[in-house]
């Protein structure tokens, strides 16, 4: 399962949006038997990396709010 894949709250994953959304679009029963999958796989790799570029200038922020740079 996926986050709602608004474009705006994705800017790294654009692309990567884009194709899965082209992929349910242009096979709409075949999303249902895995057509779609290295799609999908390719949208969580994204969303995983912008999820740890995330976290990452979040903890830098904590660091620097607690004074522990």
């Amino acid at each position: 399962m996926h986050p709602p894949l608004a474009l705006h709250k994705h800017p790294h994953c654009v692309e990567v949006i884009n194709q899965f959304h082209k992929c349910h679009q242009d096979h709409p029963y075949g999303k249902f038997f895995g057509y779609c999958n290295q799609a999908k796989r390719d949208l969580d790799a994204c969303l995983h990396e912008e999820y740890k570029i995330w976290y990452n200038k979040k903890v830098e922020k904590m660091k620097e709010k607690r004074g522990i740079i």
